[in-house]
């Protein structure tokens, strides 16, 4: 093979991988605004080490000393009336992106999310971790549930 077919060959290969790495790119920029901007379910992606499940025992501890154990508590269900005792917020998992301007500046934050069954609260956990907040815990279960009932406001 002559030098100049070689070269030849080595530019068309780099350039075919330069456009895969740019369509590769553009993939990914697109399915995440894509997860942003979805209320669904079918997020995709590994987040099971990104944010962490509570159960409702330990959240039941927090929730004592959350005078003095700072964190931000996050209702993302379908009603407000459904806070738990000493919610921050309420803002529907849907409309995560649209009021950010709820959430804590610092992306350091610890935040607990909640909705009454529980896969509102998972969307809205990983909505937030792509937001880049990297505290991000979500309460298992739900506040209607039987264990969790002493967590709803009277």
């Amino acid at each position: 093979m002559k030098k100049t077919e070689l070269h030849k060959n080595i530019k068309n290969i780099s350039v075919s991988i330069l456009l895969l790495a740019i369509l590769l790119l553009l993939s990914m920029y697109f399915d995440g605004k894509r997860i942003l901007n979805e209320g669904n379910t079918d997020i995709k992606g590994d987040f099971s080490k990104t944010y962490k499940e509570l159960s409702p025992e330990v959240f039941n501890s927090m929730l004592r000393i959350k005078d003095t154990n700072k964190f931000f508590l996050l209702n993302v269900g379908s009603s407000p009336e459904k806070n738990i005792a000493k919610t921050d917020a309420f803002i529907p998992y849907t409309n995560i992106i649209e009021e950010k301007s709820k959430l804590p500046k610092d992306t350091a934050t610890r935040i607990v999310v909640y909705s009454e069954d529980g896969k509102m609260s998972q969307i809205a956990a990983k909505k937030l971790i792509l937001l880049g907040y990297t505290d991000v815990f979500e309460l298992k279960g739900n506040p209607d549930g039987n264990k969790q009932k002493q967590l709803l406001k009277k």
